[in-house]
Parts: C-alpha cells; structure tokens; sequence
C-alpha cells in the first residue's frame, strides 16, 4: 500500500516488479537525519539538532515548493539557517526559505533551476547583533500622524518621539529603530 511518504513506480520487465522510490520529503528527512551530528556541530549551543531538524522538516511540508527546489540549495539554505542559529520556520521572523527560479546559461541555452533562498528576517538580524556583544538593546517604533515627532543630525543628533496619550494616533508616517 502506499503512503504519503512513499512513491510507487513500477518497473516495465518481465516479472513487472514494483520499485519503492521514497519521496523527496522523505529524501530530505533521511539526509537531515543521517547529518543531525554535523549540524549540531554548525548549531549554537542553545539549540539542539533534533529541534532544528523538526522546525526544517516542519517548513518544507507548509511551503510544498521547496520541494520542487535542488536538494543542494534546499540544504545549503538550511546549513547557513544553522550556522548563524536562525530557525528558519518564517513563524518567529528569525529566517524565511524562498524558492526562486536560477537562470544559467549553459553552453548557448539558458536553463532555469529552482534553487532554495536562505533570507534572514528582521528579528534574526535583531539576534545576530545582540548575540555580536556589540549591541546592548534594540528598539523598533512606530510613528503615526497624529504623535509628536522632532529628529536632527549632525554632532549631536536627537530624536523625539511622544505617542498621543488621547484620541487617535491617525495614520502610520514612519518607523524607526534605536541600537545600542
């Protein structure tokens, strides 16, 4: 009987025998799993493999077309997710996986492959600089139209910002961030 995780082919020969061809899920399962120790080693301290490992797995099946990525750049995506401690799930905003299409001209033909995109969200960027020491604090805020809002640069820079403690704020004008 098959299974979601399993393709049947059948094989034209004599005896018409039926080859079990796993699926590329379950390809990617097995490979992940047969390298959990690498990938512990590429991880912090602060995450464990199999944890890793189930939030990738977890990613693959809400976004099918990763699926219809190379395995190498599905893999290389979730090694450097691994590498900088960035769950790649898209839930925390720490790391996304996007497929896109790779145009490479080989020979005088132009092929297009679907490749795996490794891009880090804001918040992982947030973790990578307070994980750096070199940042203490990170603020992000909104401004709206109806808030006090004065900045200046130069020598002596200043920003100020009051929300409106009453009534409505109006419409969202600008964001801002302050590291520390």
């Amino acid at each position: 009987m098959e299974n979601e995780q399993t393709k049947v082919i059948e094989k034209k020969e004599e005896n018409n025998s039926k080859i079990v061809v796993p699926s590329k899920q379950t390809q990617i399962k097995d490979l992940l799993t047969k390298h959990s120790e690498q990938i512990q080693q590429a991880l912090p301290t602060h995450i464990r493999a199999d944890h890793f490992i189930r939030t990738a797995l977890t990613c693959v099946n809400k976004s099918p077309s990763l699926l219809e990525c190379t395995v190498p750049s599905l893999m290389g995506a979730l090694l450097t997710a691994a590498q900088l401690g960035l769950m790649p799930d898209g839930v925390l905003g720490e790391a996304y996986l996007l497929p896109y299409n790779n145009p490479k001209k080989v020979g005088n033909k132009w092929i297009s492959s679907k490749e795996v995109q490794f891009i880090p969200g804001y918040r992982g960027l947030v973790q990578l600089a307070l994980r750096s020491g070199q940042v203490k604090s990170f603020q992000a805020r909104e401004v709206y139209e109806n808030d006090t809002f004065d900045y200046e640069f130069g020598l002596e820079p200043k920003l100020i910002h009051k929300p409106i403690k009453d009534g409505e704020r109006g419409e969202l004008v600008y964001v801002y961030a302050v590291v520390s």
